[in-house]
C-alpha cells in the first residue's frame, strides 16, 4: 500500500501482504486480510522476481530527516533510497530505522548503516538487531 505521510505513525500501511486466491472477487479484496509476508517497506515503487524466484523492491526514503546527534538537518542526504531482498516474515525498519546514505565525517557508520528516527522510542541497536538493512543505499 504504501506510506499515507512522511512518517507514519505505525507500519500497517508498509507491508507486502500476501493472498492467495483462485480470482479476485468483485469489489476487490480487503487489505488487511492478507498474509502479512514482509513489514517495514515505506513506498517500494518497483517489484520483480529474478531468475531464481527472489522477490526485490525498490523503496523511495522519507523527507526531512533531523536528528541533532549526527548533523541536525541531514535530509537532502538522507534516508538512503533503498534496494531490498525481500524475504517473507522480515521487517526493513520503516517507519522506526532509516538508512544512512551520506552523514557528516566522523559521525556516520557507512552508507547502508540502519538508525532510528528521532520521531520514535526505538534505539540506533535496536535498529541494527531487528531490522534488515537494503542491499544497496542509493
Amino acid at each position: 500500500m504504501g506510506s499515507d505521510k512522511n512518517v507514519d505513525p505505525d507500519g500497517y500501511r508498509s507491508r507486502i501482504r500476501r493472498f492467495v486466491i483462485s480470482n479476485i472477487p468483485k469489489g476487490g479484496l480487503d487489505f488487511s486480510k492478507g498474509e502479512v509476508f514482509a513489514d517495514g517497506l515505506r513506498n517500494t515503487v518497483g517489484l520483480a522476481f529474478d531468475s531464481q524466484g527472489t522477490l526485490w523492491g525498490v523503496e523511495n526514503g522519507a523527507d526531512k530527516l533531523y536528528r541533532s546527534d549526527l548533523g541536525g538537518d541531514i535530509h537532502n542526504e538522507n534516508p538512503a533510497e533503498e534496494l531490498n531482498k525481500i524475504e517473507k516474515g522480515k521487517d526493513y525498519g520503516y517507519p522506526f530505522c532509516f538508512t544512512e546514505f551520506k552523514l557528516p565525517a566522523g559521525i556516520g557508520k557507512g552508507r547502508g548503516s540502519v538508525w532510528s528516527w528521532s520521531t520514535y522510542k526505538k534505539s540506533d541497536a535496536w535498529c541494527r538487531a531487528n531490522t534488515v538493512p537494503p542491499v544497496l543505499a542509493l
